[in-house]
């Protein structure tokens, strides 16, 4: 993984190192994505030397397989052009300059031109075995899908969406914040990874959940983590969780792991429904063939526990993996987290510790039921923290919020702007919040 650039002594920014990869039969758009690229680089204050777009770097008299493999190296972040041509098999893109970024922990963004098949490719070089599909792909629309450039009605709103998810991506890797609402984001030391803007409300208060996830952490050595979140769809678990896994996991990762200093993205795991006359043999190949998919993206890859801990022990950091279950009945939850974590029971002593499951529930029939087995003892090569449903936000939760963020300093926003976003209401979900409070996160 990347780590965040620094500030140098002399308190200049240090910039990420930028390469764009693109099929020529793409020059076209290529071009047009140039100039939107160069505008916000001028925004960012960032040098044009630091982003390799070969138009303008491949000179005649030279070896251009040359200058492309030295500009490859030390690049944080690769802009992968997608097109049925870029990912065709034998291209450049494919052969040199993705894997040579992958492999070196570079951050691959794909910006999809085309309608192609892209998603399910797998990402060649990468050790983990990912495909494109689980990268953070742009230009994403209003309900945050991902639209090809050329199908956008309007082809600038297309540029414009690419832009604004980069932004975010180049503004964490600058070591100086390019805002002062950078500033806030890093909430404990100058170490923290930084934290979207449409995050940070979700560090509103839950207090007596977090401290529990942190009582956890400090008893979780050498096993694999099962954290269970509880809450309702008004609530955005996924948010809160990435709140959790950004600000406490990572943190904790990267002290006390000696083989797992680096945090992996989430990944989606389907926890199968293990209710009915499933054998419970069946519920644990189901659980293998869904592992098998988060980690390798080939459902059929991993057909025992014994390949499983292979496939760990190659990870190079710990991943997590963002589970949904199949099951809306307490029974089949409980029963298919009992044969996971019997499964995990059986990993080698030195895959334990990479792999994190987060169970999300957005079902309110559930947040009551203790869906922890009994007899947790029996299973101690896992760490299991269960967690409380999270509670409403109250206006006094919010007072503290915005004293803790700076969200008055940094933002502009006074007390009554904030008391008005609760209305009549003596309490909101955590999405209601986010949703109220976040046209109020500006920078002005």
């Amino acid at each position: 993984m990347v780590q965040n650039a620094t500030v140098q002594a002399n308190g200049a920014k240090t910039a990420p190192r930028v390469f764009v990869s693109y099929a020529h039969a793409d020059a076209k758009l290529a071009a047009t994505f140039w100039k939107y690229m160069l505008l916000l680089w001028k925004e960012l204050g960032l040098d044009e030397a630091d982003i390799f777009f070969d138009a303008n770097r491949l000179l005649p008299g030279y070896t251009w397989d040359d200058i492309l493999r030295h500009s490859l190296k030390g690049v944080n972040v690769l802009i992968l052009l997608v097109s049925a041509d870029a990912l065709r098999d034998g291209h450049y893109c494919m052969e040199v300059e993705v894997p040579t970024a992958a492999a070196s922990g570079a951050i691959i963004v794909p910006v999809v031109l085309t309608q192609c098949p892209w998603d399910r490719l797998a990402i060649p070089g990468d050790p983990l075995h990912g495909t494109f599909g689980a990268l953070g792909a742009l230009p994403l629309t209003s309900k945050l899908q991902v639209r090809p450039v050329t199908h956008w009605t309007r082809r600038d709103e297309a540029w414009d969406a690419v832009i604004r998810g980069l932004r975010e991506t180049l503004k964490r890797l600058i070591g100086a914040p390019a805002t002062l609402a950078q500033a806030s984001f890093n909430s404990r030391d100058e170490g923290a990874p930084a934290v979207s803007m449409e995050l940070l409300p979700y560090f509103c208060d839950q207090n007596s959940v977090v401290g529990k996830f942190d009582s956890g952490l400090d008893t979780w050595k050498a096993q694999a983590l099962l954290v269970i979140i509880k809450g309702t769809f008004d609530d955005n678990t996924a948010r809160f969780w990435e709140r959790l896994r950004v600000e406490h996991l990572a943190q904790f990762v990267s002290l006390h792991h000696a083989k797992g200093t680096v945090l992996g993205v989430d990944r989606p795991f389907v926890i199968p429904d293990g209710s009915g006359l499933k054998s419970a043999a069946s519920v644990k190949r189901e659980l293998l063939y869904e592992l098998s998919a988060a980690l390798t993206s080939n459902r059929y890859k991993i057909p025992d526990v014994n390949t499983l801990s292979d496939v760990l022990q190659g990870v190079p950091g710990t991943i997590p993996l963002f589970a949904i279950p199949a099951s809306r009945s307490s029974r089949g939850l409980k029963r298919s987290v009992e044969i996971l974590l019997d499964i995990f029971e059986h990993l080698s002593t030195d895959a334990l510790d990479r792999l994190v499951v987060a169970i999300n529930l957005e079902d309110s029939n559930l947040n009551n039921r203790h869906l922890v087995p009994r007899a947790l003892h029996r299973f101690s090569r896992s760490r299991v923290i269960e967690l409380a449903p999270l509670a409403p936000v109250k206006w006094t939760d919010a007072r503290v919020w915005y004293m803790k963020r700076r969200i008055g300093e940094l933002f502009r926003v006074d007390e009554q702007l904030l008391t008005d976003v609760f209305h009549a209401d003596a309490a909101l979900r955590m999405r209601t919040f986010a949703s109220r409070v976040q046209p109020l996160l500006k920078v002005r």
